[in-house]
C-alpha cells in the first residue's frame, strides 16, 4: 500500500521483553490476534506479532481478580466506637434504612458528592452488626474499581461474607462492569434469589454512589433497599461538629488544650466556611495538631492552590512530594504507585534543589543545620506525605503500595496552579521526563516510563510547538519501541482538556499518514488506539477515514486480482490442452501477485483490527456503541468498506480477540469477562444496535461480486459461527443470556427481516440440537419469535 507505506517489516521478531511484572506477557487479559490471521488467500505471519508487541500496551483495564474478604479492609474495633460516637445522621431515617436492610439484605445509598455517604454506610454497618449480633467484622471497601464484584457469588461465599455487613463506597465505576451490568438488568427472581442466601448466610450489602453513575437506581429501587441521602440539616451538622471535638477531646488528639478551645470559640464560622460534613470532620483532625492561626488554615484547607502557593512552598520536600503526584496523574488513575511516585519526587527535588534560583544556597544552608531529630522526623513516610495531603494505600490488585491525594479533586485543581504559576519548574521537568520515557525501557519501569510519556503530552500545553510536535514527528521515525509512546503522549495531551492544543497535535499525528516512513502508518492507527481509551467517538472516527480513504482502496485492488485469479481456475476446470493450460498459468500468476499484495498491506489490516479491538476492551464507552461507529464507516464507504469491516471483524479479527479476552480472564469458577456480551447485558437496545451492525456485515457480502467466492463463503460461515460461539457463553454465564437472547431476537426482525430465515436455520443446526442447554436456549429464542 504505497499511499500508506506499508512494505513488510524486515525483522519480525518481537523488542526485547520487559523483566517487570507491569510488561504485559502474552496472556495478560489482552490477546494479540493470531499469527495466522487470514486475509483473503493469504496468511498474515510474524508482522502480526510485531504489531502485537511493539505498537499495542495493555491500558488500564486487564484481567483483574475477583473481590475477596481482606484483614486490610475490616473495620476495626476502635474504628466502628468512632464511628458510632461521632456519627450525627436523621435517627428516624437511620432507623427505617436498617430495617429495609435487614428485609432486602442489600441498600443502595446515592447522593451529591461530600455529603457523607460513606460514613452513613459505615454507620449503617455497624448497626446492624450490633443488632443481630454478627460475629464477623464490617468490611470497608473504599476502592473496588481495579476488582471484579458479583454479587451472587459473594453472597454464596459464607466463609469470607457470611455473618458480617460489607460496606462498597463509590462502587459503579465503569471498569465494575460486572456489578453495573447486574443492577441494570436484575429482576425480581434475581434478586429474591441473592436476598435468599444473604440471608441464610446472615450477611448485609450496602453500596454508595453518585446519582451520576447510579442511572440503574430506579430500576433497582424496585427489588433492594434504596435511599438518597439529602443535604443533612443545620442542627445535625452542628451536632456533628460538637461529636468530633468531644471525641478528639477524649482521646488526647489534640496538640494543646488551646487549639480545642480555638475550634469551639469559632464553631459558626467553620461551619459556615465548610458547610459539609465530612471537611469539617477533617479539618478538625489537621487543625488541632498544627499551630496553624483559623483563618489562614480555613483559607489553605479550603483553597488547595492558595495552599500550594504559599505554605506548601516553605516546604520544598512536601511541595516537590505534591508536584509529583500532580505530575503522576495525567490520567485517568488516581493514585500512583509508590515506586514510581518517589522515583519521580526524588528526581523532582534534585533538579529543584540543583537550581539556584529557584533554591538558593541559604536555603540549604537551613537543611543541613537541623537537629538530629528533624533528621529523623525526615525520616517518616507519614509525615512527609501528611504535609503534602496525600495518603498511601496497598492496591492488592497491582500487588503494590499506590500514592494519592487526601482529596481526589487536589490534582486537577493543583495541576492548573502549576500551569499557570511555576512554568520554569514544569521546564526544567521536560528534559527528565523525556529521558525517563525514551530510555525507561532499559529500566525495568514500564508504568514510570507511561506516566512520564502522559505528563509530558500535559506539559506541552506550555508551547505544543516546541514540546510536543517535534516529540510526535521524532518518536514516529525512532526504535520500534518509542513508537507506542506517541499514543501515551496524546493521552497526555487530552488530559490537558485545551480542545485547540488537541487539534493542533491530531493534526500533526495526521500528517505521518502522509511520510515515506514504512511504518508512520502503523503509529498512528496505534495512537488513536490509545486515543480511544479516553475518546472513542474521536479515535473510531479517526480510524474510519483511514479505513475508508487508505485502506479500502488498496484492498479493492487485491480482490479484483483475487476474484480474475479465480475466475481463471474456473475455466481452466471447464477446458483441456493449451487452452486450460495457459489459462491455469495465468490464474496461478494471478494468485501469487493478490497473495503478495495481502503481505504487504497485512501490517495495516491487522493494527486496525487491533486498534478497534483495543478501544472496545478498554474504552470507557461501552463496546456494541464502539461497533456501531464501524456502521459509520460502511455509510461513508459503501460496499467495499463493509467488506474491509468483515475482514476485519469476522476472520481471526475483532469477535476473535473478545472472544479471547473473555477466556483469559475466567476465573476458577470459569466466569470471564467478554466485553461484547456485557455491553448486550448493560444497555438497553444494546441488541438491536449489534443486530443492525451484523447485518450491515451479511448485506455487503451476500450482495457482492467484489470478493473472491471461497472468502465470501468463509466470512458467512464465520459470522454464523460468533453468534454460536456468543450463544454457548450465554448458556454458561447467567449474566449474558438475556441481552444475548435480545440479540439473536432482534436479527430475526431488523431491516425487513434480513436474516430471520438464517437465524432459524442456525438454531436447528447440529450446534443447538447437541447441549441440552443449547437446545433450552434455541427453543426460549423460537417461542418468543412466534409470539
Amino acid at each position: 500500500m504505497s499511499d500508506l507505506g506499508m512494505d513488510p517489516v524486515s525483522d519480525p521478531s518481537p523488542p526485547p521483553s520487559d523483566p517487570t511484572p507491569e510488561k504485559p506477557a502474552a496472556d495478560d487479559g489482552v490477546p494479540g490476534i493470531s499469527q495466522e490471521n487470514k486475509f483473503g488467500n493469504a496468511k498474515i505471519g510474524g508482522n502480526a506479532n510485531f504489531i502485537n508487541n511493539a505498537y499495542f500496551e495493555k491500558e488500564t483495564i486487564a484481567r483483574r481478580r475477583h473481590f475477596t474478604a481482606d484483614d486490610d479492609i475490616a473495620v476495626t474495633d476502635e474504628e466502628e466506637l468512632e464511628i458510632t460516637t461521632v456519627y450525627a445522621g436523621d435517627q428516624a431515617t437511620i432507623d427505617h434504612l436498617l430495617d429495609e436492610l435487614e428485609e432486602r439484605r442489600v441498600l443502595l445509598l446515592t447522593g451529591d458528592p461530600h455529603i457523607g455517604k460513606g460514613a452513613t454506610a459505615l454507620y449503617l454497618g455497624t448497626r446492624i452488626a450490633d443488632r443481630r449480633d454478627l460475629e464477623q467484622s464490617t468490611l470497608f471497601v473504599t476502592a473496588p474499581e481495579r476488582q471484579v464484584i458479583e454479587i451472587d457469588k459473594m453472597a454464596r461465599d459464607a466463609k469470607q461474607f457470611g455473618k458480617r455487613a460489607t460496606v462498597f463506597t463509590d462502587a459503579f465505576s465503569i471498569t465494575n462492569r460486572e456489578l453495573v451490568a447486574f443492577f441494570a438488568r436484575a429482576e425480581g427472581f434475581d434478586w429474591q434469589r441473592v436476598t435468599a442466601t444473604l440471608r441464610k448466610n446472615r450477611a448485609y450489602l450496602i453500596f454508595t454512589s453518585s446519582n451520576e453513575q447510579a442511572s440503574f437506581r430506579n430500576h433497582a429501587a424496585k427489588h433492594i433497599a434504596f435511599h438518597e441521602l439529602a443535604k443533612p440539616l443545620p442542627e445535625l451538622v452542628e451536632q456533628a461538629f460538637d461529636r468530633r471535638i468531644a471525641w478528639i477531646e477524649t482521646h488526647g488528639l489534640a496538640s494543646s488544650p488551646e487549639r480545642i478551645a480555638i475550634v469551639r470559640h469559632h464553631r459558626s464560622g467553620i461551619i459556615d466556611e465548610l458547610e459539609c460534613i465530612p471537611y469539617i470532620s477533617a479539618f478538625l483532625m489537621q487543625f488541632v495538631r498544627s499551630d496553624r492561626d483559623i483563618e489562614s488554615a480555613l483559607r489553605e484547607f479550603n483553597d488547595a492552590p492558595h495552599w500550594f502557593r504559599t505554605e506548601l512552598a516553605s516546604d520544598v520536600d512536601a511541595w516537590c512530594a505534591a508536584t509529583a503526584l500532580v505530575i503522576g496523574q495525567p490520567a485517568r488513575d488516581s493514585e500512583v504507585p509508590w515506586l514510581d511516585f518517589e522515583r519521580l519526587r526524588r528526581s523532582i527535588s534534585d533538579r529543584v534543589k540543583e537550581d539556584e534560583e529557584m533554591f538558593p544556597r541559604g536555603l540549604k544552608s537551613t537543611e543541613d543545620d537541623a537537629s538530629e531529630s528533624d533528621s529523623a522526623r525526615n525520616l517518616s513516610d507519614e509525615a512527609l506525605l501528611a504535609r503534602s495531603r496525600a495518603t498511601i494505600s496497598k492496591d492488592s490488585q497491582r500487588l503494590c503500595d499506590v500514592v494519592q491525594f487526601q482529596e481526589k479533586s487536589l490534582a486537577k485543581l493543583l495541576w492548573r496552579t502549576l500551569l499557570e504559576s511555576h512554568r520554569r519548574v514544569l521546564t526544567q521537568l521536560v528534559p527528565l521526563l523525556r529521558e525517563f520515557s525514551e530510555k525507561g525501557r532499559t529500566t525495568g519501569r514500564t508504568s514510570l516510563r507511561i506516566l512520564a510519556t502522559q505528563a509530558l503530552g500535559r506539559i506541552g500545553e506550555i508551547d505544543p510547538v516546541r514540546i510536543t510536535m517535534p516529540l510526535i514527528r521524532h518518536w514516529s521515525v525512532s526504535e520500534r519501541e518509542q513508537r507506542p509512546m506517541v499514543g501515551r503522549l496524546l493521552q497526555g495531551v487530552i488530559a490537558a482538556d485545551n480542545d485547540a492544543y488537541l487539534d493542533a497535535s491530531l493534526r500533526e499525528l495526521d500528517q505521518l499518514l502522509d511520510s515515506p516512513n514504512e511504518e508512520a502508518a502503523l503509529t498512528v492507527i496505534s495512537a488513536y488506539s490509545q486515543i480511544g481509551a479516553y475518546k472513542p467517538k474521536l479515535a473510531m472516527q479517526r480510524l474510519g477515514a483511514i479505513a475508508v480513504e487508505r485502506i479500502t482502496p488498496a484492498l479493492d485492488n487485491i480482490h479484483q486480482l483475487s476474484r480474475v485469479a479465480e475466475t481463471l481456475g474456473t475455466q481452466a476446470e471447464l477446458r483441456s490442452g493449451r487452452s486450460a493450460a495457459t489459462l491455469r498459468v495465468h490464474g496461478e500468476q494471478l494468485g501469487m501477485l493478490a497473495e503478495t499484495l495481502s503481505e504487504e498491506h497485512a501490517p495495516a489490516l491487522v493494527a486496525l483490527a487491533r486498534a478497534v479491538s483495543f478501544i472496545c476492551i478498554n474504552s470507557y464507552d461501552n463496546t456494541v456503541n464502539i461497533l456501531a461507529f464501524m456502521r459509520e464507516w460502511i455509510a461513508r464507504g459503501g460496499d467495499k468498506t463493509g467488506i474491509l469491516v468483515a475482514i476485519l471483524f469476522l476472520p481471526d479479527g475483532i469477535a476473535t480477540e473478545l472472544d479471547e479476552f473473555n477466556e483469559t480472564t475466567r476465573d476458577g469458577d470459569g466466569d470471564g469477562i467478554h466485553p461484547l456480551l456485557l455491553s448486550l447485558s448493560t444497555n438497553e437496545g444494546a441488541g438491536y444496535e449489534l443486530a443492525d451492525f451484523l447485518v450491515d456485515l451479511w448485506m455487503a457480502l451476500s450482495g457482492t461480486f467484489e470478493i473472491p467466492a471461497s472468502l465470501q463463503r468463509e466470512l458467512v460461515e464465520r459470522l454464523l459461527d460468533c453468534l454460536t460461539t456468543w450463544a454457548r457463553e450465554a448458556v454458561t454465564n447467567p449474566l449474558y443470556r438475556d441481552g444475548t437472547i435480545g440479540l439473536f431476537l432482534a436479527l430475526t426482525t431488523v431491516r425487513g427481516r434480513a436474516l430471520r430465515k438464517e437465524i432459524v436455520e442456525l438454531l436447528a443446526g447440529t450446534a443447538f440440537r447437541d447441549d441440552e442447554r443449547m437446545r433450552t436456549f434455541a427453543d426460549d429464542i423460537r417461542s418468543r419469535i412466534r409470539r
